[in-house]
């Protein structure tokens, strides 16, 4: 038998990369797809009580894909590095304020002109604390400092919740890691992994928090996981290529179906969502079919990288025309998806598809690159 080739996420190497990149633009178009549908009372069979919420199920796989991704970026860094966890949150960072700054200030200025115009419900949500607990990722802040902390997610952008979670739980698990390399910074990460990890455990047990999306760490951790078991196991050659596709197709099927409509984040479910993953990455580390065609990758590549900021704003423009048009039905729902789209692709252009430079300029301004005098041949 032949040996699995070593995990490469590189574009055009596989159909990894291809298929993570179709999965992410899917997901958010669930997310709002599914909230377009809430908002507009429309197409009753795809939602609970008939079906699960194809928003609640896009955000799950969201966790599942932000473990595994996050493992191979840790994965990649040298084992010992100076600056590995400061790099590690300049990426972080740079990867998600870079969308989510201009967003919220976008966010706040549709919600200012709502309630001018004396059409929003929530207007007591639009405040500067609001405003400044969202942008510092404490949006439903459990644990026993909750009561000061927590603070409601700001305006229209009630989806936030989800993305401070992640947040947390970036910080949390690069901080882990790197207090287990060889550096003089190891204490301080460890104070860091304390001090960060009060989401990412409190989100382990959902009696404790008592909300939607309350497991949501064990699907982060089951993706991590993910990353590592498909790295290094021979399973595929036992079950071959094609009965790995299948099997991914029947599971996410058998998953869809097992989530129960209105508990979606139900843990019990997520075991199969997980096994899914691993084979639908395991089949596609050893095939080429979408690889094949640069012009089909460079689409996807394209389609996923405004995913992001689909996610941060589509909710807020949704929630406009809804404000302003109630009761739209269906053609209120498809220009709000239809909108929420091409703002977010324009907004993309100048912010989320730029993260790589800006962390590059961040880690060249903290840890410029010594120049030295050659001597004269």
């Amino acid at each position: 038998m032949t040996s699995i080739p070593r995990m490469s996420l590189a574009r055009g190497s596989n159909d990894t990369s291809a298929m993570l990149d179709l999965t992410r633009w899917t997901a958010a178009q669930a997310v709002c797809v599914g909230h377009s549908l809430s908002f507009f009372g429309i197409v009753d069979a795809l939602r609970p009580p008939n079906s699960p919420s194809m928003q609640s199920l896009a955000v799950i796989v969201f966790f599942v894909l932000s473990g595994f991704l996050i493992a191979h970026a840790l994965q990649r860094r040298p084992r010992q590095i100076g600056h590995g966890f400061g790099e590690y949150m300049i990426d972080r960072t740079s990867r998600i304020y870079i969308a989510f700054v201009p967003c919220l200030l976008i966010i706040a200025l549709i919600d200012l002109c709502l309630i001018g115009a004396g059409l929003h419900p929530n207007a007591a949500y639009v405040t500067p604390q609001a405003f400044l607990g969202s942008l510092l990722m404490m949006q439903n802040y459990p644990g026993a400092f909750g009561a000061s902390l927590e603070i409601p997610s700001f305006g229209s952008a009630g989806q936030l919740w989800s993305l401070a979670v992640e947040f947390h739980i970036y910080v949390f698990a690069g901080a882990c890691f790197f207090a287990l390399r060889p550096t003089k910074w190891w204490a301080a990460c460890v104070a860091v992994a304390i001090v960060s990890s009060v989401v990412p455990l409190n989100y382990l047990n959902p009696a404790v928090i008592g909300t939607p999306g309350a497991s949501l760490s064990w699907l982060w951790i089951l993706g991590f996981a993910i990353y590592y078991i498909a790295r290094g196991t021979q399973l595929l050659t036992a079950v071959g290529i094609g009965a790995a596709y299948a099997g991914a197709l029947a599971l996410g099927s058998a998953w869809y179906r097992s989530s129960p409509p209105g508990a979606e984040y139900e843990p019990r479910a997520y075991f199969i969502l997980a096994v899914a993953f691993l084979l639908l990455i395991l089949a596609s580390q050893r095939t080429t079919l979408l690889a094949r065609s640069s012009r089909l990758t460079r689409c996807l590549r394209v389609l996923a990288d405004y995913s992001f900021s689909l996610y941060l704003l589509h909710y807020t423009i949704l929630f406009a025309i809804h404000a302003i048009w109630d009761g739209g039905g269906v053609l209120a729902a498809l220009i709000g998806i239809a909108l929420s789209n091409i703002f977010a692709f324009v907004v993309a252009q100048f912010t989320e598809c730029r993260h790589k430079e800006l962390a590059g300029w961040i880690k060249q301004k903290l840890y410029p690159i010594p120049v030295t005098n050659s001597p004269p041949r």
